[in-house]
């Protein structure tokens, strides 16, 4: 009997060691995508936040729209929690995608829908030329 279980949990760890995030065709459009936004934002950031003496927006919410006001270098903290998650999340889909693959989408979705929001909320902040040259 356990001679049985080994000889299943080697085979069960060969087919898993085969399997690779990068050999995945569909996640590894899913991180292309998610590296595109991230340039899209990140070239939008550099190019459209610029230095102002002015207090510029830094949190809008649906209730009280931009309530929070601060330095116009706080926004490029939308681009940098962006990268973090894109990056930890891309880290932790190839540790788990041998085990699950719909863990390793799941993951890479999420990193995908911060990026997107990402894009969404600078263009929004940054629409606005507040005093920059």
């Amino acid at each position: 009997m356990k001679h049985r279980v080994a000889h299943h949990v080697q085979k069960v760890k060969g087919r898993v060691k085969g399997q690779s995030l990068s050999q995945d065709s569909w996640l590894l459009a899913l991180l292309a995508i998610n590296a595109l936004v991230i340039v899209v934002l990140a070239f939008w950031s550099l190019t459209h936040i610029r230095p102002t003496e002015l207090s510029v927006p830094i949190r809008f919410t649906s209730f009280t729209n931009f309530d929070a006001l601060g330095r116009w270098y706080q926004l490029y903290e939308i681009l940098g929690i962006s990268l973090v998650v894109f990056a930890v999340n891309t880290v932790l889909a190839y540790v788990a995608h041998p085990s699950s693959r719909l863990i390793s989408a799941l993951l890479l979705l999420v990193s995908l829908q911060v990026s997107v929001v990402g894009v969404a909320m600078i263009v929004g902040f940054t629409a606005i030329n507040f005093g920059g040259v």
